[in-house]
């Protein structure tokens, strides 16, 4: 059995919680001028994801349109994905847009141990996100959205096998992600309903509308034989704080930051392992944000390196307005056992290439000032000092 776990207008409702003030006024996200989501009293007035702005406003003059922080959506829902790891180890997501969804392989369960382990998930689910999602559970893919998506808020809807066909049946067919030229044939036609679809001659499915129409017929019919795709988890973790009032203070960022990277470390030190990239997101007064990433070949493994870097990111940052919150993440997570070893500059059983690679680790670890590299100035010189020169060493 397959578990479709589904949250409504998830951006929408992203922001709507961070931007209590929006009061009445529809809201709408966008991204490079199109519609990226929309919330439901927009979408009344006929605005649809990816449509262009200039006719979103024109359909629903009274919305507030606000940028989508995509980012944000995106490691809220890798969190999330990161919970329902915790329940199986094959899991497909779809990627983050107006909704948010994923597939969750149940294994063998039987119904009743089906329907605790979906409340479980919920339970989850809403406690990391703060969102409830819906789960919709069924032999194959489609069978399981059609039925998480149909259901109210943080409920669960279990289709038994043998009962697809008659509990998809009364669905829109525009359910069913036919090509557009085959559902307007198919409108022609006065077919209407998933249920419709099925009804028709079996034979000539293949013939009017060719493969891809005969392979929706079956799944019309409950034979959904699509497999699961896993997704690849890519671990981080993450600490976020929202200030009541906009901060422009440099030295009260300095001591929150300091104060969210002890807590970062704390959760990455308890994986045992070393973070090699860590990222700092600024929200922004203006509903802009400000992003610096760096990233190390040898892991941060201590307390103060991880504050320090992060204080070094927030001196990068050159901003004119108030700070709304600040996010830091960190990734590519390297046990502290494999960190644990002393470099060596004089190995005289390495080559040549190796001390050179060497260096420039140390390099892109502590900077180029401890590291210059020794030129020939006058070879006819009697001092040293103007026999050679000492110069900046770049990085490769």
């Amino acid at each position: 059995m397959i578990a479709c776990l589904h949250i409504p207008a998830f951006a929408i409702r992203l922001e709507q919680r961070r931007r209590p003030q929006n009061g009445p006024h529809p809201l709408i996200l966008s991204e490079q001028r199109r519609v990226f989501a929309a919330c439901s009293e927009a979408m009344a007035c006929g605005v649809l994801a990816g449509m262009p702005l200039r006719a979103a406003r024109a359909r629903c003059p009274s919305a507030q349109i606000c940028p989508a922080q995509i980012d944000d959506y995106a490691h809220l829902f890798a969190r999330i994905l990161g919970v329902l790891g915790t329940f199986s180890s094959t899991i497909e997501a779809e990627a983050v847009g107006q909704d948010a969804t994923c597939y969750i392989d149940t294994g063998r369960l039987t119904p009743p141990s089906l329907i605790e382990y979906a409340s479980e998930i919920v339970q989850a689910v809403k406690e990391a996100s703060g969102l409830p999602p819906t789960i919709g559970i069924g032999t194959g893919k489609f069978t399981a959205k059609v039925a998480a998506t149909s259901t109210a808020q943080g409920e669960i809807r279990y289709v038994a096998p043998g009962d697809e066909a008659k509990t998809l049946a009364p669905f829109a067919l525009e359910r069913l992600p036919l090509d557009a030229e085959i559902l307007q044939r198919l409108d022609m036609l006065g077919v209407k309903t998933i249920g419709e679809f099925a009804a028709l001659p079996r034979r000539s499915i293949l013939v009017q509308f060719g493969r891809e129409g005969q392979r929706w017929y079956r799944v019309a019919h409950g034979r959904d034989e699509a497999t699961l795709r896993p997704y690849a988890m890519h671990a981080s973790e993450t600490v976020l704080h929202y200030f009541d009032d906009p901060i422009e203070d440099q030295a009260v960022l300095e001591r929150q930051l300091r104060s969210l990277a002890s807590e970062l470390f704390y959760r990455v030190d308890a994986r045992g392992q070393g973070a090699q990239t860590i990222q700092l997101r600024l929200g922004l007064e203006d509903e802009t944000s400000c992003d610096r990433r760096r990233s190390w070949f040898e892991p941060i493994v201590q307390e103060d390196g991880l504050g320090d870097a992060f204080t070094a990111l927030l001196q990068q940052v050159m901003v004119s307005c108030g700070v709304m919150s600040v996010q830091l993440i960190a990734t590519d997570f390297v046990p502290i056992a494999n960190a644990a070893h002393q470099l060596s500059l004089f190995d005289w059983g390495s080559t040549e290439s190796q001390l050179q690679d060497l260096v420039s680790r140390l390099i892109r670890r502590y900077g180029d000032e401890p590291f210059p590299a020794i030129k020939v100035a006058d070879s006819d010189a009697w001092l040293l000092e103007r026999r050679f020169s000492l110069q900046r060493r770049d990085a490769p």
